[in-house]
């Protein structure tokens, strides 16, 4: 539970990660429940979500990876898909 002077809000979530192929590919899912209660004049109101994340290592330097959250609250449901693409470069060391 965590609480301030304005909301009281309270979190529960589940989350389940595997990895595949000598961990080259990751997978992440999970469901969160979130409920809150404000001390002024809004209604208390909880929201469901569902999301999973795919990772993909290329090579030690390249990485994709997708992600996707539905979430649910009464009769609003909202949908986000993000993709990352990560290229790192290494510094070569100097020949002395």
């Amino acid at each position: 539970m965590n609480t301030s002077n304005y909301l009281q809000s309270n979190i529960a979530s589940v989350r389940y990660s595997r990895e595949f192929m000598d961990s080259r590919l990751g997978t992440d899912i999970y469901y969160r429940f979130v409920n809150y209660k404000y001390e002024t004049n809004v209604p208390e109101f909880s929201q469901h979500y569902i999301g999973g994340y795919v990772s993909y290592y290329i090579d030690r330097s390249f990485i994709f990876s997708l992600s996707g959250e539905v979430s649910h609250y009464e009769n609003e449901t909202n949908y986000r898909i993000n993709a990352q693409i990560i290229k790192r470069f290494f510094r070569s060391k100097k020949k002395q």
